[in-house]
């Protein structure tokens, strides 16, 4: 691997040289970035602008893929695709899987059902890398992530890179094909930056979290890999470090939530790592960000970045809204999973030489460890959109059992009455009996007036029809449930009540509060 270190310049003119595989102060450069971000999730005062961490991990991004395509194609005459891809799968793959599945199943347990549901689905578009469209459909504010629930949003920044990986990639493997010189290339580079950043400006609805308004900031580092350079004078190196420090900070220390981001503003963290880069690490910055505790950071922070959002989310699920300095030291501990990850897993896969060897057998791993998450979120999701059961219950009408019908409606049978005794009579006439009171057949029961759930509009107040010769009655209404107005049909869901078919009277209006007016 080289190592060169020399003083570069552009010059536009000469042959490039060979870049260098590794730089040191990348790495450090790493550690400021993903410092700025864990300060600003934190909610660590003075720290509000630290959502800029993520523009430097773009530009970053787009040096490192674009430096590296390049030597290939320049080294080889083509881009073997396949490869690539199976380096990037090994190397993010796996760590986001597992937190995906342990976000998974610990959402299940301490996450209400309903947060739970749509966390798996941000699991589902997580593990498939869409979940910046997914938080772009929902209207997510990014910029205030500490009111957000979902313990993935942070998915949305890997979300892009990698799209951005499937994109950039092809398109350096056909210019390597038809054999574009370096200036065309570039010149692709500046146009195709030079549109996402207009439509970053114009377009406010998914600026934030989209592609294509972010692809300009991956042109930035792209373009630094393109640039044939050379040396640069000692003092011009420095002032590009320091300044382009000094734009990163000022962004971290100055932004906050009302910044209109991004867009003119998302220039000067850009243009500020663009700057740390592009003289090399021959500089004080440069020396300092090299230094062994910026790397180890660095080398830590996708792992950090990966792990420490979903902790203080399911925490504050938990226990509720916690302080900021609570909020740091669950950072912190965060710290003890990315490390973990980093030193049994994805070193080990990174530098394995059985997954090295072919292709295939790392594409094959990157297939399986976004088949798992995708198969847990549905396994956990479905269990709980089951247990919350339909959005509307179910109803059915119910036609209670009707009263015990009258048996008779004609005059109850006359009854005889005693005999009164007898009253003495006078002296010298006869006694006769005193006739009994002839009782008058009582007259047919009235029609009582409309019971209380005929009024409330009771589709079972029906009359039935009595003997032949009696007069009519009224039979009590059962029930205010009946679904229909026929009779047959109400007979066959009530079989134990005769119905008539006629003098069927509905009430007007409903006196019953959401009743059914008829």
């Amino acid at each position: 691997m080289s190592t060169s270190t020399a003083p570069l310049t552009v010059v536009l003119g000469q042959p490039p040289v060979e870049r260098p595989r590794f730089r040191p102060d990348i790495e450090g450069l790493r550690a400021v970035a993903v410092l700025a971000v864990l300060a600003f999730h934190a909610a660590v005062p003075g720290f509000a602008g630290g959502f800029v961490g993520v523009d430097v991990f773009f530009v970053i991004s787009g040096y490192l893929i674009t430096g590296l395509l390049r030597g290939e194609s320049l080294a080889t005459g083509k881009v073997r695709l396949a490869e690539f891809y199976a380096r990037r799968a090994r190397r993010l793959l796996p760590s986001a899987a597992v937190v995906l599945a342990v976000v998974a199943v610990l959402g299940a347990l301490l996450t209400a059902p309903l947060r739970r549901a749509d966390l798996e689905r941000d699991v589902l578009a997580s593990a498939l890398s869409v979940a910046n469209w997914r938080f772009i459909a929902e209207q997510t504010d990014y910029l205030a992530a500490g009111r957000d629930p979902s313990a993935l949003l942070h998915f949305w920044s890997l979300a892009v890179e990698e799209q951005f990986y499937l994109l950039w990639a092809p398109l350096l493997a056909l210019a390597a094909r038809w054999a574009w010189k370096r200036r065309t290339v570039l010149g692709l580079t500046l146009l195709l930056g030079a549109g996402s950043f207009w439509l970053s400006l114009h377009w406010s609805a998914g600026a934030y979290l989209s592609t294509p308004t972010r692809a300009w900031q991956f042109a930035a580092g792209a373009v630094i890999a393109l640039l044939p350079v050379r040396e640069i004078p000692r003092l011009i190196r420095e002032l590009l470090g320091l300044g382009g420090m000094a734009a990163v900070l000022a962004a971290v220390l100055l932004f906050d939530a009302r910044t209109p981001y991004p867009g003119i503003a998302a220039l000067l963290p850009t243009f500020g790592t663009a700057a740390i880069i592009l003289p090399g690490e021959q500089h004080l910055v440069g020396r300092a960000l090299a230094l062994s505790a910026p790397r180890a950071i660095g080398r830590l922070s996708y792992n950090l970045y990966l792990w420490h959002w979903p902790v203080l989310v399911l925490a504050e699920a938990r226990w509720g809204t916690l302080h900021w300095g609570v909020k740091v030291a669950l950072t912190a501990a965060a710290a003890l999973p990315a490390l973990a990850a980093l030193n049994w897993l994805e070193q080990p896969l990174r530098r394995s030489l059985v997954l090295g060897e072919i292709p295939r057998r790392g594409l094959s791993l990157g297939l399986s460890a976004v088949v798992m998450p995708v198969v847990l979120a549905l396994v956990v999701g479905t269990g709980t959109i089951r247990n919350l059961g339909p959005a509307t219950p179910r109803t059915r009408p119910v036609c209670r059992r009707a009263p015990a019908p009258v048996t008779a409606c004609s005059p109850p049978p006359r009854r005889r009455t005693a005999r009164p005794s007898p009253t003495p009579s006078r002296p010298g006439r006869t006694s006769r009996r005193t006739a009994p009171a002839r009782s008058t057949p009582p007259t047919p029961p009235a029609r009582p007036a409309a019971s209380a759930a005929a009024t409330t509009g009771s589709c079972c107040s029906v009359t039935r029809t009595p003997a032949s010769g009696s007069p009519p009655c009224w039979a009590s209404p059962p029930s205010t449930a009946c679904p229909s107005r026929n009779s047959s049909s109400r007979a066959a869901r009530c079989p134990n009540s005769r119905w008539s078919t006629r003098s069927w009277a509905a009430p007007t209006t409903s006196a019953t509060p959401g009743g059914p007016t008829r």
